[in-house]
């Protein structure tokens, strides 16, 4: 079990390869909010389903409940351009990969969460990968203080909730989601307390690199 403690005051921790079917799989905790991320292929696919170099990733989340709202649809989309930002594409033509997302349990930034355990899964896959990314969550209550990866309580009551993520070659934002009313002004900020705060997810997906490396 591999564990983080530089985010926030919420602890991360995450196994990898959980589920011998899977061709990558992770379990990710963060605090007491737990999600499963499973990859399945890349599995061939006729070519004219195929368009231009771009290999579909189709994502699947399913929630604790099982019911699928419009919420779970959001979330499959980010979740989907995530990972197609962190996949080389043009190693995998005419192929295509499926990701299914399990909440375990929800205790408050679950989005970040399910694409950090996405690109957990595709790490443990093998796939060869154009960059890394991470997702972090930052809540901004009626003070306008700014909470890192804040769990329920803090999201449920927060105005705004952002969620940010970033590849790791040049720190762009690949994926942003927004909840509740948002001047840009507070957005900008939220953007660099966010990059700031990646970093230290990224170290410890490249400590879980390097310990899986040694195990191949």
């Amino acid at each position: 079990m591999e564990v983080c403690t530089g985010l926030a005051a919420r602890t991360m921790k995450c196994e990898l390869n959980v589920l011998s079917k899977a061709d990558g799989s992770a379990i990710l905790s963060q605090g007491n909010t737990v999600v499963l991320a499973a990859l399945y292929g890349p599995l061939e696919v006729k070519h004219q389903k195929v368009q231009n170099d771009a290999i579909p990733v189709f994502v699947t989340y399913r929630s604790k409940s099982g019911k699928q709202g419009v919420y779970d649809k959001t979330i499959e989309s980010i979740i989907q351009s995530s990972c197609e930002a962190l996949i080389f594409a043009k190693s995998f033509c005419r192929h295509e990969i499926s990701i299914m997302i399990q909440e375990m349990q929800d205790s408050g930034s679950m989005l970040a969460a399910a694409i950090n355990a996405a690109c957990l899964a595709v790490i443990n896959s093998g796939l060869e990968m154009s960059c890394l990314v991470a997702a972090v969550t930052c809540a901004v209550d009626e003070g306008n203080n700014f909470i890192l990866d804040p769990d329920k309580k803090v999201t449920e009551t927060a105005k705004i909730v952002i969620t940010l993520g970033f590849e790791n070659v040049k720190y762009n934002i690949v994926a942003a989601h927004v909840e509740g009313e948002c001047s840009l002004e507070i957005y900008e900020k939220a953007v660099l307390i966010c990059k700031s705060a990646v970093q230290n997810l990224f170290d410890y997906y490249k400590s879980i690199v390097k310990k899986y490396a040694s195990t191949l």
